[in-house]
């Protein structure tokens, strides 16, 4: 895997223009943040924000009006002896941030995303098959979302149904996320499923300049259409290539997008946010370890250590690489980010989920 990278790295370096101009950019304006009216032309520009990252709460509140929709990542629904399943994360709940959101954009929805946790197999096998356990659970679900004054949910369940299963359950998980999302929207609550991309990177079959993509088997284009019809919008995880050398390069983008809207009615492909990273990767001998904007100042700015940013042409991503030994980082940009908002917008797409806030520059928010 590590000499692949490597193999790329000197590929990239041969074909690639310095791009001079982006390091001073950030250097300059890197931290100035925009709170002025949202400017993209698609309908939804979603942020993630984790309690672990007051930045990006900040980001969210201060930039309010950039963003059609927020995602705080607080919740879990658990398994529970007495009420078949539970709300736990309760203690992230932040009333006063929420308050200030809506002070400074009113129209902004708040959606936590709730992440099926703790289960084990046998008691999800028990909810699948039981559709008055489905419902109790919804219940529960559904009232938690009333109480707290919530716009809806991300409902994070697919992926993690199959993985507890250690089976593609897909017919059953599929039926219970229509049960849930019916129960949510009948209340005029939005529900957003995310979904993993159902390409990968194929790490047998590559070769440098030469990259291949596999099927996953995750979910076909009929079952992403079941999905789509019974929720409001479908976040396809496009984050993180897991791949040698790119971080989300654009034709993979693309290929997962085209598989899910081939021959689809255009209300579908309405539906469908792709997953933007506002995070960067470095890649070396000791592996893949991910970076916030803070990390990417250093490498930046080392000018003895580092070469200037560069332009990979096949991703349509920056990326600089040492000078003295083998290590390449990826991380995102203006020039970056740009393509893949107008790729959006030309595809008639429903928009963006960026993942996550307080993870990239602030003057992102001068393109949203």
């Amino acid at each position: 895997m590590i000499g692949y990278i490597f193999s790329l790295i000197l590929f990239f370096h041969l074909i690639v223009p310095v791009k001079l101009s982006i390091r001073n950019d950030i250097i300059q304006n890197g931290n100035k943040l925009s709170n002025d009216e949202r400017i993209l032309k698609f309908p939804i520009t979603l942020g993630y924000v984790t309690p672990w990252n007051n930045k990006g709460y900040d980001i969210a509140k201060l930039a309010a009006k950039k963003f059609t929709h927020i995602v705080p990542v607080w919740f879990q629904i658990v398994p529970s002896s007495s009420a078949v399943c539970m709300i736990e994360g309760t203690h992230d709940i932040d009333r006063s941030w929420i308050n200030e959101i809506k002070n400074n954009s009113p129209n902004t929805k708040i959606l936590p995303r709730f992440l099926l946790d703790k289960w084990n197999k046998n008691l999800w096998i028990s909810l699948l098959q039981d559709d008055n356990l489905q419902r109790e659970c919804g219940k529960i679900l559904r009232n938690f979302v009333l109480r707290n004054d919530f716009d809806g949910v991300v409902l994070e369940v697919y992926l993690q149904s199959l993985m507890i299963l250690q089976d593609y359950a897909i017919t059953e998980t599929i039926a219970l996320i229509e049960m849930w999302s019916s129960m949510l929207r009948e209340k005029e609550l939005e529900v957003i499923i995310p979904l993993p991309p159902a390409y990968h990177f194929d790490q047998k079959n590559s070769k440098p300049g030469d990259i291949k993509l596999a099927f996953s088997n995750i979910y076909n284009s009929e079952q992403f259409k079941m999905i789509a019809n019974t929720v409001d919008y479908v976040n396809i995880m496009t984050y993180d290539f897991h791949g040698e050398g790119m971080m989300s390069p654009k034709f993979w983008i693309e290929k997962n997008i085209n598989y899910v809207t081939d021959n689809l009615e255009s209300d579908i492909k309405e539906k469908i946010l792709i997953g933007i990273n506002y995070y960067g990767s470095i890649y070396n001998e000791n592996g893949v370890t991910p970076i916030l904007w803070r990390d990417f100042d250093k490498y930046m700015v080392d000018e003895n250590d580092y070469n200037d940013i560069k332009w990979n042409d096949i991703s349509l991503e920056n990326y600089i690489t040492a000078r003295n030994k083998r290590e390449i980082i990826y991380f995102p940009t203006k020039d970056s980010l740009s393509p893949r908002f107008k790729y959006v917008e030309e595809n008639n797409l429903g928009g963006v989920a960026i993942w996550e806030l307080g993870q990239g520059y602030n003057y992102f928010t001068e393109l949203l």
